[in-house]
């Protein structure tokens, strides 16, 4: 639901207005019913909260009005507002009946775009949970409710927090990775770009153009260690104007014959979609050797 997604509530401005010759009803008793309708639905709302509460002692109520209870508490640390998670969820009206729903798979939520409630209980779980979250309209889609959501409507959601959305966890990895290798070995550099490398061995001569084709021996690793390409000990011909641009980086710093390892963020690197073995937001790591000039 796109409501739930950006956690936006439509209303009309106050400079708009209706044509009146399009309606068909007289506008005070329409203004009069959704009044009622919303004082309804709130009153409904509020019953139904200290009814859960009254005949569940498991279910925690938070300042904001938010009602929720943990069925499983999964592992590892609570979600911050600031996440992408990927969540299974159902969500429905406060008589049962469903408005919408993942259908069993994972969606992926950026918290800082979605209802406060709905933000709110997942920054109360953690990665594998489940819970369900009773959400009052004035944390979720508020008095004049959106799509199927009625004004000042009470909701329920029965939620997964599948983990982390993969290229999140993979960026933060990442950052966490190279502050690490930096902090403990005060040879790396790290430049504007985001780059972070350390000169093994110095070469001779003029270092590279980024114009070059340069002879290269690689190996290119994940941040744990694996291999995900290698030029196996052969010199391999880059077109430094080719190859992704904190590879390109790290060449123009080096020489003939030198020698480096050079750890590339996404963002120099593959990018968010990542490629192929290569994951999202995936940091990677490079041993170079840069042998010559192309001839």
């Amino acid at each position: 639901m796109a409501g739930l997604i950006f956690g936006a509530i439509s209303c009309k401005s106050n400079n708009e207005k209706e044509d009146s010759s399009t309606l068909n009803v007289d506008e005070s008793t329409e203004g009069t019913s959704a009044n009622s309708l919303a004082e309804s639905n709130k009153k409904a709302g509020e019953e139904y909260i200290a009814e859960q509460m009254s005949k569940d002692k498991a279910f925690i109520k938070t300042p904001s009005g938010l009602c929720y209870k943990i069925l499983e508490e999964g592992e590892g640390d609570n979600f911050k507002d600031s996440d992408i998670v990927d969540v299974i969820y159902i969500g429905k009206h406060i008589d049962g009946s469903v408005f919408d729903s993942s259908n069993g798979n994972v969606v992926p939520f950026p918290l800082m775009n979605v209802v406060p409630g709905f933000r709110e209980v997942i920054t109360l779980m953690k990665p594998g949970a489940k819970a369900v979250a009773i959400l009052p309209a004035n944390i979720a889609y508020g008095e004049t409710g959106q799509g199927p959501i009625g004004p000042n409507e009470t909701l329920v959601f029965e939620i997964t927090t599948v983990g982390l959305n993969v290229a999140t966890s993979n960026k933060q990895a990442g950052e966490k990775y190279i502050a690490e290798q930096m902090s403990k070995d005060k040879a790396f550099i790290q430049t504007p770009s985001g780059l972070c490398y350390k000169i093994l061995e110095e070469g001779k001569g003029d270092i590279f153009k980024a114009t070059d084709v340069v002879d290269v021996i690689y190996v290119g690793k994940h941040i744990n260690g694996s291999e995900f390409d290698s030029s196996n000990g052969n010199v391999v011909p880059f077109p430094l104007q080719n190859v992704v641009p904190g590879f390109r980086e790290v060449i123009t710093l080096m020489r003939p014959g030198a020698k480096a390892i050079a750890i590339l963020p996404a963002k120099i690197g593959y990018g968010e979609r990542g490629q192929g073995p290569i994951g999202p937001n995936e940091t990677l790591v490079f041993e170079l050797t840069t042998v010559e000039l192309h001839k």
